[in-house]
């Protein structure tokens, strides 16, 4: 990271937010010793993941560790729901199948810290049916104890992306600052 600004992960949205948010990082926004040994941390990583994909590649017969950052476990990154915005909660929503209702808590500004003590009638004085309240209720209940998988708030394209869509002349995305734009071309 280059940018004070950009320090916080939690204000990364789209794509850039889904795909690096929950990954280390390292400072580069200071001048002098700090940004030189920011380099030197940032160049031992390059050496160090250059060089475990390059014994991997020859065919070692013996399996290769993986890093620990490469675990299932470690690839599943999750935000707390108290932390969600807005629009966040409404993209939650549509990649859980309950896009219909994402206008509504929108319009009612419903944001993680809302969502996270909601109660079941008051998703029926919303206007949520049976069904869908019973459905989100338990997710709630599953993401208040182990967070949001951050794959949940990128729109569904970007998904797409996240979870290996090989780019293609008609699915390019570009990522550009915190935003992604989707186009052929």
């Amino acid at each position: 990271v280059m940018e004070p600004s950009c320090r916080n992960t939690e204000d990364w949205d789209g794509v850039v937010g889904g795909k690096l948010g929950g990954k280390l990082y390292i400072d580069l926004s200071q001048d002098g010793a700090p940004f030189e040994a920011g380099v030197q941390r940032l160049a031992k990583e390059i050496r160090d993941s250059t060089s475990h994909a390059a014994s991997s590649a020859e065919g070692s017969t013996h399996p290769q560790p993986k890093p620990a950052l490469e675990s299932p476990a470690a690839q599943v990154v999750t935000r707390s729901l108290s932390t969600l915005k807005v629009e966040e909660v409404g993209t939650l929503l549509a990649n859980l199948d309950m896009g219909k209702h994402a206008e509504g808590f929108r319009a009612l500004l419903v944001n993680g810290t809302q969502l996270d003590g909601v109660e079941d009638e008051d998703l029926q004085q919303m206007g949520v049916n049976e069904r869908s309240r019973r459905k989100l209720l338990k997710h709630v209940g599953a993401y208040r104890a182990g967070g949001v998988p951050v794959e949940l708030l990128v729109p569904s394209l970007d998904r797409a992306v996240i979870k290996g869509l090989t780019p293609s002349k008609e699915n390019v995305v570009l990522v550009t600052g915190a935003s992604s734009h989707i186009g052929g071309g």
